[in-house]
């Protein structure tokens, strides 16, 4: 990866754009509840929102937080064939080949049932104020006591002789007869993965749990075909009829802010209502804030363009270069009209009607009925 690239997103920047300059975390989130909402052509819409804003990186990281928070519980064969995946991604050398492979991973996710205890353990656990100390794993597993459980777990998540020992007495409760094979096999999901191990080890206790109770799991099966064209998810470049101004009023095919939105549940509500300082940066200050994405940043180094950090802006070495990039990239977000800059930045007044009523009981409602916890 390039040094200059490396240094740029070092730098803290709450918010930062795609490359139709949606606000990154939001998509992201927006990809989950695709997933949970089996809408693959929104799913593989926000997937390659990030795919080919060049943050794979980061599409592979949330790839596998999704995993290990929604899929394992059901679909724990499902690891090697991530894992192959990604491996048989970083080997070709073809776009295609490797756009289809990720478009596979997606596909072979939202095929799958799914369970939410673990996302939603974790995320109640961390506002409980839960005693844990003394535990007994054992006691706790037979009681499925799952709410006191998830926090032991994630107390220790840095700790990992502590995981490895908790692990260790789980595997004892559930009787498992190779512990070594499933030890070397905790690590290897660790290694892999760099997930939270808390969430790893917790998605290993519902695994466990759900073999136990003998819960049906989908079949064992791997999709390696795929229909969808993915041409259409490219990235929309300039024409002789197709000004760079009009582009993201073709490229907004989803909104951030629908009527499935919990984004205030996953993100903190603080950063929520701070609309007006998205509205400004996304009128006003779209490109320094699209730079930290690659494909915006190598498009700036093209046109010789430099980041400036304290001003937060781009500054480009004369008026031709500046006039060049812009023919190709000026998108203009602060001429277009209102509802199409809704798409990305959402009403701020729409945005509280959305969030009223949604909490974790009703995101377990909706989403929750393969799950052993109850949210009351």
């Amino acid at each position: 990866m390039n040094l200059e690239y490396i240094k740029n997103i070092n730098v803290d920047c709450e918010f930062t754009l795609t490359r139709y300059l949606y606000v990154t975390k939001y998509v992201k989130i927006s990809l989950i509840i695709a997933l949970l909402e089996k809408d693959i052509d929104k799913a593989l819409f926000w997937t390659f929102e990030l795919y080919f804003s060049g943050l794979d990186q980061e599409l592979f990281g949330l790839i596998w937080v999704v995993y290990y928070g929604f899929y394992a519980s059901l679909n724990p064969e499902l690891f090697d064939y991530l894992v192959e995946s990604y491996n048989n991604w970083v080997k070709s050398e073809d776009f295609d080949e490797k756009s289809k492979i990720v478009s596979l991973m997606i596909n072979n996710l939202i095929i799958r049932n799914y369970s939410i205890d673990v996302f939603i353990l974790s995320k109640l656990a961390n506002t409980q104020n839960i005693d844990t100390t003394g535990v007994e794993m054992a006691k706790e597993l037979d009681n499925k006591n799952f709410l006191l459980i998830t926090k032991y777990i994630m107390n220790n998540s840095k700790n990992i002789n502590n995981l490895l020992q908790t692990h260790k007495e789980i595997l004892d409760y559930f009787k498992k007869k190779n512990k070594t094979k499933e030890i070397e096999s905790f690590r290897k999901m660790m290694k892999v993965s760099n997930v939270n191990p808390g969430i790893i080890l917790l998605s290993l206790v519902f695994i466990n749990y759900n073999k136990k109770l003998k819960i049906k799991m989908k079949k064992n099966v791997i999709v390696d075909s795929f229909d969808k064209n993915l041409d259409d998810f490219k990235t929309i470049q300039v024409q002789d009829d197709l000004p760079a101004y009009k582009i993201l009023p073709i490229a907004y095919e989803y909104e951030i802010f629908d009527e499935n939105n919990y984004i205030h549940l996953f993100d903190n509500r603080k950063n929520l209502m701070k609309r007006e300082e998205i509205i400004d940066i996304y009128q006003y200050k779209w490109l320094y804030h699209a730079s930290f994405s690659p494909v915006w940043f190598y498009r700036i180094q093209k046109y010789d363009g430099v980041i400036s950090h304290s001003k937060k802006t781009v500054i480009f070495p004369d008026d031709d270069s500046m006039e060049e990039f812009y023919l190709f990239y000026g998108y203009e977000p602060d001429e277009l009209p209102r509802e199409i800059q809704n798409k990305s930045i959402g009403y701020i007044s729409n945005c509280e009607e959305m969030y009223e009523g949604k909490t974790w009981k009703t995101f377990y409602d909706k989403y929750g009925k393969n799950s052993l916890y109850v949210v009351e």
